[in-house]
Parts: structure tokens; C-alpha cells; sequence
């Protein structure tokens, strides 16, 4: 049996054996016929929605709160020492809602995801802040800002 694999080696392939051609071409089509190549938009923007909302809540949060304080301060007449404190939290809680969707949008402009991320994130931050204040818990406006980052997402 060895002899025989041996001399199968030695002999080398048969003429039935070979291929003519090893790589065949494949059919060329004229222009006009072939298949359009359809690319679909695959580019992941996570990295670019995160520093939108970032910096869209971030900027939302601060010009939220110096209005917010400055709307307050304005209406006291008393003269206290922390007017505007509670005027400051509202306005940077609404000030956030407003522009974390905006920041993300302008990140990430999907067309049939503006309404979702320029109405719903104020809303959200809106009704945390009545749920707060009927509550009389401050802590339950913490949960707005992740209910507000799953729903612009």
C-alpha cells in the first residue's frame, strides 16, 4: 500500500486532471446592467451624541440656573442671603431638559427623532419638577435625567 502512494507521487497527475484555467473571470456585464451598490449609513455617532448631550445639558444647566436665579432675585424684595437658590434649581433643571435634546440632535440629526428629543426632554424635566414639588422630595428629580438620556437616545 505504501509502494503504491509512493509511485501515485512519483507519477505526477494525469492530463484529465488539470484545469485550464485556475481562476476564471467572472461575467462582465456592460454598465448599464449591472446592480447599483447600495451602502447603508452604518457610522456609529455615540461618542459625538455623548459630548452633545453633554455639553448641550452642561450649557442648559448653568444659563437655566443664572436665569433662573437672576428671575427670582428680581421678584424678592426682602433682601435674604440665598434669594434665588430655589429660582437657580428650577431654572437649571428646565434649562437642562431644554438644550440635553437639542445638544444630541444637532450630534445626531435623525429626522423622525426631533420631535421625541426636542418636546419629550423638557416634559420629562417639567414633570419632575411638579412631582418634586407635590412630592416635597427633592431627590425625585434625580430620576429625570436618566429617563431624559433613554428617551433622547
Amino acid at each position: 500500500m505504501v509502494t503504491g502512494v509512493l509511485l501515485g507521487f512519483v507519477a505526477g497527475p494525469l492530463p484529465a486532471q488539470r484545469v485550464e484555467n485556475r481562476f476564471p473571470r467572472p461575467m462582465t456585464l456592460p454598465a448599464q446592467q449591472r446592480a447599483p451598490i447600495i451602502r447603508a449609513d452604518s457610522t456609529d455617532r455615540t461618542g459625538q451624541k455623548i459630548i452633545g448631550a453633554l455639553l448641550g445639558g452642561g450649557i442648559g444647566l448653568v444659563a437655566g440656573a443664572m436665569i433662573g436665579s437672576r428671575i427670582e432675585r428680581a421678584g424678592d424684595t426682602n433682601g435674604c442671603e440665598d434669594c434665588g437658590l430655589v429660582g437657580g434649581i428650577v431654572g437649571a433643571l428646565l434649562g437642562e431638559g431644554l438644550l440635553l435634546g437639542a445638544g444630541v440632535h444637532l450630534a445626531d440629526p435623525v429626522p423622525r427623532k426631533t420631535v421625541r428629543r426636542l418636546v419629550f426632554s423638557p416634559l420629562i424635566a417639567g414633570g419632575a419638577l411638579l412631582a418634586a414639588i407635590a412630592t416635597n422630595q427633592a431627590a425625585v428629580m434625580l430620576i429625570a435625567l436618566p429617563v431624559q438620556i433613554a428617551v433622547v437616545w
